[in-house]
């Protein structure tokens, strides 16, 4: 779904310093969880442009909610970011292991028939990590329109909604990436297999 740049025209933001973490919050689920179990959220990474069900994005189940860091590294102009990692604030990003996040993406034939490391699709040449709960269904419609123009676009974190309930809490941060097509995607699970970090490109060289 190819989505063309807005030609200006976003609302101005205040320039008060905003944190460098965002809330994934939890899931909503029929039953809440034992007291003794840490509740999770599901992630969602994509190009802000698309659809939240495009077949291009990458959804992550069993992460854990709460306040999470992260950090951006850029390309040699220092504009354009090259990778993005973002993780539980309570846990050191230099002690993650990362593995490829396994899948079956595709259309009709081209979906393959076994598991294969994912990634997200770029067609703005932007890509974010999102709460899924909280992120616009449909793509298209004047509340994802908002949502994209207003809240992502030349914006590193991602404050969503506008207005109402929540609104003004950072539920997600973007990296601008270096071109359009595609980004792998990691992550990083504790012992009990919940997933605590997120890591888009290739670079192992950030530290906190």
């Amino acid at each position: 779904m190819k989505r063309s740049r807005p030609a200006g025209g976003a609302k101005k933001r205040s320039k008060r310093k905003t944190p460098n973490t965002w809330l994934l919050s939890p899931t909503l689920t029929t039953s809440p969880p034992p007291l003794e179990e840490a509740p999770t959220g599901t992630i969602l990474v994509t190009d802000p442009s698309y659809a939240k069900a495009i077949w291009c994005s990458v959804t992550i189940p069993n992460c854990r909610c709460g306040r999470w860091k992260y950090v951006s590294r850029q390309d040699d102009d220092e504009r354009i970011g090259a990778s993005l990692i973002t993780w539980v604030e309570d846990v050191s990003v230099s002690s993650l292991s990362w593995e490829p996040v396994m899948g079956r993406q595709g259309l009709g034939r081209s979906k393959p028939r076994k598991d294969k490391p994912m990634y997200a699709g770029l067609d703005t040449a932007q890509v974010g990590v999102f709460d899924f709960k909280r992120y616009p269904e449909k793509a298209r419609s004047e509340l994802h329109q908002q949502f994209y123009e207003e809240a992502c676009c030349g914006f590193t974190l991602v404050k969503w909604p506008l207005e109402g309930e929540g609104a003004g809490e950072v539920m997600g941060v973007k990296l601008q990436a270096t071109s359009d097509g595609r980004i792998n995607v990691y992550v990083s699970r504790n012992e009990d297999g919940v997933v605590i970090g997120v890591r888009l490109g290739d670079s192992e060289e950030e530290s906190e």
